[in-house]
């Protein structure tokens, strides 16, 4: 399996609405969608670092129970895998949806026995005609099948309207954005969410950010989910900080940045730029799944939490099993071996 096989590489280089309240459960809803973030937000009595253990000491796939409507979930071991930007090249082009890319990446994903898997937005390129959001998102979720566990889909800026900086905040401006929600989050109102995942080796957080759609509503709710006390912290939102593509204006990007740098996060999952890319220790862009590249190849990201409690990404380019890069971080974000 290739999860054993980026563990053993690392080993062996030696590095490389309006709701507005968290309850005590780390319930972090937004608006009255009543999305929660998994249970109890205390790390687990067991979230014990064992620094002394080797990388590769437990070879067991991870496994245990993730809850698709995004109440997150118990595993013994975190392993997720990443991917976005999958939109056809030219706008309305439903039979032009690169359907044989996404097939694949879906397949060598799951042949990795992750959890569950994030993507970072831009699932259609719509502008004239309205009825090829629903073809473009049922293409999609086709392709999906064929990825039994969980898919949890962040808001891009194409799920609003075509260009970067636009804004969704009531939630109904276009067609992009009612057939978003009601077709790739139909347990949930808005299109942030936040939930945790409970290891062996404490909490983990996962906070989707949508900068497309923002306003004061989803703003309080971000610095609430944040807020939220747990070992690891995943932040996946479309737009990257800094951005290694064309410059945004979108309102929520600086807005959304002002609350996430109050907060050590383990992870940052970025998409819009149409490539693989690491921009810092902790910050990657996982956007080269269909969509015209703007460099390298099409591939996707393997997230794993390692026996010492740091977690490594591994980014498989399609069509190989040879990772194309490897790379680890501690709980709160540092690089390490």
């Amino acid at each position: 399996m290739k999860w054993v096989i980026a563990l053993s590489i690392a080993a062996a280089a030696g590095g490389c609405g309006t709701g507005s309240r968290v309850g005590a459960d780390g319930i972090a809803p937004g608006h009255d969608a009543g999305v929660a973030s998994g249970g109890d937000a205390t790390p687990s009595d067991d979230a014990t670092e064992n620094p002394d253990a080797p990388l590769d000491a437990d070879t067991s796939p991870p496994h245990g129970v993730i809850d698709p409507g995004g109440k997150g979930g118990t595993v013994n071991r975190l392993a997720f895998t990443a991917f976005g930007d999958i939109r056809p090249s030219l706008p309305d082009d439903a039979l032009g949806y690169p359907n044989a890319t996404v097939k694949s990446i879906m397949g060598e994903m799951a042949a990795l026995a992750p959890e569950f898997a994030v993507a970072t937005g831009d699932y259609m390129f719509v502008e004239y005609i309205p009825s090829s959001a629903t073809g473009q998102l049922q293409a999609l979720m086709d392709d999906e099948k064929l990825f039994p566990p969980p898919i949890f889909h962040t808001m891009g800026n194409h799920e609003c309207q075509s260009f970067t900086d636009v804004n969704c905040p009531n939630l109904n401006e276009s067609v992009n954005i009612t057939t978003f929600l009601s077709m790739l989050l139909p347990w949930t109102t808005v299109p942030w969410f936040s939930f945790i995942v409970h290891t062996n080796m404490g909490d983990a957080k996962f906070v989707f950010v949508a900068v497309n759609a923002w306003d004061d509503a989803q703003a309080q709710w971000l610095a609430q989910a944040m807020a939220v006390p747990t070992r690891y912290t995943f932040v996946v939102r479309h737009h990257p900080t800094p951005d290694a593509g064309n410059p945004s204006s979108a309102e929520g990007i600086a807005a959304s940045d002002a609350i996430l740098d109050n907060y050590p996060v383990t992870l940052f999952l970025f998409g819009h730029v149409h490539e693989y890319a690491r921009l810092a220790a902790n910050r990657v862009i996982t956007g080269n799944a269909g969509a015209p590249l703007d460099a390298g190849q099409y591939g996707y990201l393997s997230v794993l939490q390692r026996p010492d409690g740091n977690i490594v990404a591994t980014e498989y380019q399609l069509g190989s099993s040879v990772p194309l890069d490897t790379f680890a971080v501690t709980p709160d974000g540092h690089a390490t071996q």
